[in-house]
């Protein structure tokens, strides 16, 4: 690498020339001239670079290959842009009559005027050339198909193949020396190719009129079609929704019916309130029927009263309650036992006696707080399959659990407890099912709890215990809302 002063450049031999490099007053290159055998270069490696010292016009280049010498004098760049013709045009590389796809032919160039081709004839080949002995480089572009110019090349050939139908494209090509020096005007061409005849406008017009009458024909049936199986289904609905009208009333006319039967086998009002004066029955069954139920009967001086919950509600518990109902009665009026722990031993026996008859496997049973009062001596006995029993003297609860242990076919056999409690006046007790405490509600619409009942039952005890079952059912239809009723409710209070 030399520095010519003269030039305020830098000489830089490589493997195939000469470069002259010139720089910008901040040493940054402000152009590269490449000088080959095109230019007079011997080649060969370059080894040195000597300027004469007598002519400051002289460089002297030593390589493998000999001497070189080159001198500004005659270094003259051509600042003239290359003149550019296309001279040819191939279709699918062969020469065609261009007068069938064209207006008309150009006698000096024999190029088409306002060329169309059809669609299967898109493969083109465009020959180019610059009217210049100069080194010429080219770049070109296919405007509709092409992103951008292509590279520079010498080739004087483009070549296109493939061409998308039905769009007009213009061919532009342009031309620069070895000086960078570019024609400002590419030269161009522009050429069409049809559309085969399925892309054509007409064919998308008789195409979407086609299918608009396909669809209107299509829809048309169908809309018919539709018309006649609707009203085939309307009466076909119509004659279901009768006969299950007639089934569904004579399903709820026989709800309605074993409604009035298990009425007919609760103790009625008048009954509950000659036996027990001061007490109250809330009683509220989430259907027609329910599972849940109160038993009341007065024997010798006793009054045998008791809050029961058979499984389930509606008319599966409401059968299952007319068995235990019944077993009961038995263990009281046919077997005379008085011990509520005997009763209710008794009455389980007898339960599982009923199923055992059945080949079916039966689960179904009863949760229950039996109580045996003696008004004279104000003496309670009580037992319990499940549920408990609340005594509130004084402003305090007491709870006595009962048996934990079901009255139903599916358990062993069990021998329940009795308990027995001597009561004070103004003591009250309390005997229910899970119903109440089981209720959705509330900002939250979650659970009631037994623990949230234990506090609401000890909240009204300033209230008349005759009072309480209003109190009762008004509190759990607020809390309850617009939610259904999720279990039979059943709660009963006596005061001594």
């Amino acid at each position: 690498m030399e520095w010519d002063n003269a030039e305020k450049c830098l000489w830089a031999g490589t493997e195939k020339g000469i470069n002259k490099i010139k720089l910008n007053p901040d040493l940054s290159v402000a152009s590269v001239r490449f000088y080959g055998e095109n230019e007079g270069f011997k080649g060969g490696e370059v080894s040195s670079i000597e300027i004469s010292k007598t002519n400051p016009d002289l460089v002297w280049f030593g390589s493998n290959n000999g001497l070189s010498a080159y001198n500004r004098k005659f270094d003259f760049q051509n600042t003239t842009a290359p003149k550019l013709l296309l001279t040819d045009i191939l279709l699918a590389y062969r020469t065609v009559d261009w007068n069938k796809y064209s207006d008309s032919v150009d006698v000096k160039s024999n190029l088409p005027r306002h060329l169309i081709l059809p669609y299967t004839e898109n493969h083109l080949t465009i020959h180019f050339k610059a009217l210049t002995t100069d080194k010429v480089m080219y770049s070109f572009m296919l405007e509709g198909q092409d992103p951008g110019w292509s590279p520079l090349s010498p080739s004087t050939e483009a070549n296109f193949s493939n061409i998308t139908p039905g769009k007009t494209y213009t061919f532009r090509v342009k031309a620069i020396n070895s000086n960078g020096i570019t024609n400002t005007e590419p030269v161009s061409f522009t050429f069409t190719i049809r559309a085969p005849w399925w892309q054509t406008w007409w064919f998308y017009t008789l195409a979407a009129l086609v299918s608009a009458a396909l669809l209107y024909v299509f829809i048309h049936y169908r809309t018919s079609k539709i018309a006649k199986e609707k009203l085939i289904l309307e009466q076909t609905v119509s004659e279901r929704t009768r006969e299950l009208s007639e089934s569904n009333k004579n399903i709820k006319d026989s709800i309605v019916y074993a409604k009035r039967i298990q009425n007919a086998i609760l103790p009625s009002a008048k009954i509950v309130s000659a036996h027990l004066p001061q007490s109250f029955v809330l009683y509220k069954p989430k259907d027609i029927v329910a599972g849940d139920f109160y038993w009341l009967e007065a024997v010798d001086d006793l009054v045998l009263f008791a809050a029961c919950d058979c499984t389930g509600h509606g008319v599966p518990g409401a059968m299952v309650s007319v068995v235990c109902n019944n077993a009961l009665y038995r263990a009281v009026h046919e077997l005379g036992l008085r011990d509520p722990g005997q009763i209710l031993t008794q009455t389980a026996e007898l339960v599982i006696d009923y199923f055992a008859k059945s080949e079916e496997e039966i689960n179904d049973g009863m949760d229950i707080s039996f109580c045996c009062y003696q008004p004279s001596t104000r003496v309670l006995t009580w037992a319990g399959a499940n549920n408990p029993l609340w005594l509130i003297r004084k402003g305090e609860l007491t709870e006595i659990k009962g048996d934990k242990h079901p009255i139903a076919h599916s358990y062993i056999r069990h021998t329940f407890n009795m308990h027995r409690f001597e009561l004070a006046p103004g003591d009250r007790i309390y005997i229910f099912s899970d119903g109440y405490a089981d209720q959705f509600g509330g900002e939250n619409k979650k659970k009631l709890t037994k623990k949230r009942f234990r506090e609401l039952i000890l909240s009204l005890q300033e209230l008349p215990v005759v009072n309480q079952k209003a109190a009762l059912d008004k509190y759990i239809v607020e809390f309850r809302n617009e939610i259904e009723q999720t279990d039979d409710i059943l709660v009963m209070g006596v005061e001594v």
